[in-house]
């Protein structure tokens, strides 16, 4: 393919789903909050953090909770 890569929309859908997660993650209140869980993502190479993104859905995930600048 000529190092061109084909244009998925499912790949939109999965972009959107991260920085709308990593998002509700950075903030609490409005303000950067200092626990900023998914902040390693940003310091690994594409391999790595494709692994670091499957661990935090099956593992960490379930052990987060909201701060309560999210809660109802």
């Amino acid at each position: 393919m000529a190092g061109k890569v084909e244009h998925v929309y499912a790949y939109d859908a999965e972009s959107f789903i991260w920085v709308l997660t990593w998002v509700c993650l950075q903030y609490e209140g409005g303000v950067r909050s200092k626990n900023r869980p998914l902040e390693e993502f940003l310091k690994v190479d594409a391999l790595r953090c494709a692994e670091q993104k499957t661990h935090f859905w099956s593992v960490r995930l379930s052990t987060m909770r909201p701060s309560e600048s999210h809660k109802v």
